[in-house]
Order: structure tokens, then C-alpha cells, then sequence
């Protein structure tokens, strides 16, 4: 089957929090990296990749080197050019933008109404210091999309606590419509992805076939629906 770096041939291959990737993983980023080819599970024969690569991280790899975490070499050949993103609290006049676009990813995502909030709420979220930089500003973004009331309502509910983000918030929809809600999106994505494929579905969501079967049945999702 082919991978994601096959995929990427003559397009850009995106790594998120490669600081996180296993040492053996990153010897294998390098063997590509440097071979530009990669062999398919299971064969013999290796393919010719060409790639834009991009990475991403939210530590410094020079300590991560220093620490035994990451490999020096990858960290040199991965480093052609690096581009320095300010804190989000640094760049105030971005938040509404990206605010308003990772709220309507969730409304279709979930299936929900997407109420833009006035210009004086989004104004609030100026004055959070954003410790989580973009990642807490999309959770924030998600959870808005998914409480009930009005804007106002909402953003009062997501403030609570003086702007605690990590508080539970009793009025959103119940847990467990929210988890029905995820997962029915997450085994729908990869069935269209895989073309209904089953047993691939089951090797990326890393769940067994009755499992799955069974939360299929649940979700009320046929494979004829799909394909």
C-alpha cells in the first residue's frame, strides 16, 4: 500500500511535533532523506521519492540532541531553513482569523451550527496569554462550537473560572454524544479514505475487526453507503 511519503512525491510532506518521533523512526526519516527512496512493506523494491519536506515543533532540538531524544544528523538535514513563529500572544490580530476558521472545521466536522461570535466577544480572547499558543486556541474554537445557547452564552461558559480552558463545562453536549459524534467522524474519514476497505481501516484506527464491527453497527454505518 502506499505510505504517506509516496503520497508526498513531487508535493510537500508535513511532519507536526517531529521532536516526538522514536529514534528508530528517525533513522528511517534519514535513510529516505538522504537515499531519496523508500520500499513498501512487504517488498523488496524501492521507489524513487522527490519531496518538499516541513517540520514542525514546539521544542528546541538542540536540547532534545543534548538530551539523547533526537539524532544530531536528522536535526542538521532537516534544518535547510527555519522559520521562527511568534507566540500567539504576540499577534493579537490573528486570533479572530484563526479562531473563525478552526470553529467552522468543527461545525462540519460535528455536524454543528456555526454562530460567528460579535466582534466584542472575540475581543476577550485578546487578553488571554495564550500559553498553549494556536493548539489552545483551536480547543477553545471546538468547545465553542460544541456547547448550546447563544454566542454570549457560550463564551461566558468558556470563561468561567477566569478563562480556565481545562474546566469541564456542564451545559456543552453530554459526553456521550460527543464521543458518538467524534467517533462516527473518525471511522466515516477512513473508510472514504481507504475506499471501504476494512481491514486498512482497521490498522489505521489500531482497533480489532469486532470492535469495530460493532461500533459501526452502533453508528448505524454501512460499508455500501461508503463505497
Amino acid at each position: 500500500r502506499i505510505g504517506w511519503i509516496e503520497h508526498a512525491i513531487k508535493g510537500t510532506l508535513f511532519l507536526d511535533e517531529i521532536s516526538s518521533m522514536p529514534l528508530a523512526l528517525q533513522a528511517k526519516l534519514l535513510r529516505v532523506i538522504e537515499q531519496r527512496e523508500v520500499v513498501r512493506v512487504g517488498s523488496n523494491s524501492p521507489v524513487k521519492v522527490d519531496f518538499r519536506l516541513i517540520c514542525a515543533t514546539n521544542e528546541n532540538l538542540t536540547d532534545a540532541v543534548s538530551a539523547r531524544q533526537f539524532r544530531e544528523d536528522l536535526m542538521f538535514r532537516i534544518n535547510t531553513f527555519e522559520l521562527a513563529i511568534t507566540p500567539l500572544r504576540d499577534r493579537t490580530d490573528d486570533i479572530a482569523l484563526l479562531f473563525d476558521i478552526f470553529a467552522e472545521r468543527a461545525a462540519e466536522r460535528f455536524e454543528r451550527p456555526y454562530d460567528r461570535p460579535a466582534p466584542s466577544l472575540i475581543g476577550q480572547l485578546k487578553k488571554h496569554e495564550w500559553p498553549g499558543n494556536v493548539r489552545e486556541l483551536k480547543n477553545l474554537a471546538e468547545r465553542y462550537v460544541l456547547l448550546v445557547g447563544s454566542p454570549e452564552d457560550r463564551f461566558q461558559r468558556l470563561f468561567k473560572g477566569g478563562f480556565d480552558l481545562a474546566e469541564p463545562v456542564a451545559t456543552a453536549l453530554a459526553l456521550a454524544d460527543q464521543v458518538k459524534h467524534f467517533e462516527e467522524r473518525l471511522i466515516r474519514d477512513a473508510l472514504d479514505r481507504h475506499d471501504g476497505n476494512v481491514k486498512s481501516v482497521m490498522e489505521e484506527l489500531d482497533i480489532p475487526r469486532r470492535t469495530l464491527n460493532e461500533k459501526m453497527k452502533k453508528l448505524n454505518i454501512r460499508r455500501d453507503k461508503i463505497i
